[in-house]
């Protein structure tokens, strides 16, 4: 565990901070989607989000790129 400047130990948070899903179609269409599920307080201590935020892309790209 880190140690602070004071001497004291520090607590070490690690983990999953976001999701993130991306959907496409046969035809190009692209649904992209971040949500945060935890963040940091103001006093570093993690919360969980709730409800959680989210972002929503969605864009198109060439399908004939998508054929192997």
């Amino acid at each position: 565990m880190p140690i602070a400047l004071d001497g004291h130990p520090q607590p070490v948070y690690f983990g999953t901070r976001l999701s993130t899903v991306v959907l496409i179609r046969k035809d190009g269409q692209v649904l992209f989607i971040e949500r945060d599920i935890w963040e940091l307080g103001p006093d570093k201590v993690p919360f969980q989000r709730n409800p959680p935020t989210e972002r929503r892309f969605r864009f198109t790209i060439d399908k004939n790129a998508l054929r192997s």
